[in-house]
């Protein structure tokens, strides 16, 4: 038997269960689903609130990848400004 592919939606639907109070236990056995799975949802989906805003632990890792594109990015544009300034004071 093959391995079962959840959706996101459905995954989410768990997690709020589970964060409405019911247990892990009866979730898993309810929704026949693994109980390593459930763990790793919570873990992925939980909601946290950061300045009246509800996140979830795949909004912050998304949002620190994104934050380090943009550091870099910056980096990049502060070279390229210093060469072009160079060049222009050298002229």
């Amino acid at each position: 038997m093959g391995k079962k592919i959840y959706t996101e939606e459905f995954k989410r639907k768990m997690v709020n269960l589970y964060e409405a109070g019911q247990t892990q236990k009866s979730i898993v056995q309810r929704y026949k689903i693994s109980q390593s799975a459930l763990t790793r949802w919570v873990k992925q989906y939980k909601s946290i609130i950061v300045d009246n805003d509800v996140v979830c632990a795949m909004d912050i890792h998304y949002l620190k990848e994104k934050n380090q594109k943009l550091l870099e990015e910056n980096e990049l544009l502060k070279k390229v400004y210093a060469i072009v300034t160079s060049r222009q004071e050298s002229h």
